[in-house]
């Protein structure tokens, strides 16, 4: 196999099955402030409802839905469904997540797969390549729970 000299990137080689390759490298190295300010424009701070969803405190979610509080807190605490933190201690749930009046079915599975609560919605929310290119609970409100959680069990273990 040919090594590489200066940024240029060589052709693979190939060798049987197997194709070898030599990559660009890492690149220049850039200063420790370069490196926070470049994580600060990508990891900005963004408003709960701007990846989340529309979401609603207890008492909003009694007055709407008519889910007392403590259920709604017996469902959190059992993961059967997401709350998020907003503020200290405050939770926001995704209003999306009920349906007639109940949790959605098959949320509770990846809640109790995913590390969090956060990570858990955040993966039913986007787009997924082994669903088709479509959003998990998209799926679960099409009543397609055993793909979800076939697809949750093999990203989450």
């Amino acid at each position: 196999m040919e090594v590489a000299t200066g940024h240029e990137s060589p052709a693979p080689v190939e060798s049987g099955r197997v194709t070898h390759s030599c990559g660009a490298g890492l690149g220049e190295s850039i200063s420790i402030e370069e490196g926070r300010q470049r994580l600060l424009d990508y990891a900005s701070p963004r408003p709960l409802r701007s990846w989340a969803g529309p979401v609603a405190g207890a008492g909003e979610i009694e007055a709407s839905l008519g889910i007392p509080r403590s259920t709604l807190s017996k469902w959190q605490q059992r993961k059967a469904v997401v709350g998020l933190l907003r503020g200290e201690r405050k939770l926001a749930y995704p209003l999306v997540q009920f349906v007639d009046g109940r949790p959605l079915e098959g949320v509770a599975d990846v809640l109790r797969l995913a590390p969090d609560a956060r990570s858990g919605w955040l993966w039913l929310r986007q787009a997924h390549g082994a669903l088709d290119g479509h959003a998990p609970l998209e799926l679960l409100k099409a009543g397609r729970k055993v793909d979800v959680v076939k697809v949750a069990q093999r990203d989450f273990a």
